[in-house]
């Protein structure tokens, strides 16, 4: 039997990426989001309500920028975290501007 490789108890990347999502977080949290909820998830949920006003417009604009690093982020967020129910209850009712 092959000795199992050893894991290492600090992975950078990992580290990197757990801390950037903690941030986005935090930053959904202060502009009165879902705790879980990250800004991309919420922009997602502009989107495919086609928010109006201005976090409507701010949110497409901002995802067409993300889009040239990651195709369709922000609506593909939105599902992901739908799908594993990280929304507020309240927001699954998808209230435009919300």
């Amino acid at each position: 039997m092959k000795p199992r490789p050893k894991r290492s108890m600090f992975n950078p990347l990992r580290w990197g990426l757990n801390l950037w999502i903690a941030v986005d977080q935090l930053g959904n949290v202060v502009t009165g989001g879902a705790p879980d909820e990250t800004i991309s998830g919420r922009m997602g949920r502009a989107i495919v309500n086609k928010a109006g006003g201005f976090g409507g417009w701010l949110s497409r604009t901002l995802c067409k920028g993300l889009n040239v690093l990651d195709r369709n982020h922000c609506v593909e967020t939105y599902e992901y975290e739908k799908e594993l129910g990280l929304h507020r209850p309240e927001s699954l009712g998808d209230r435009p501007g919300d």
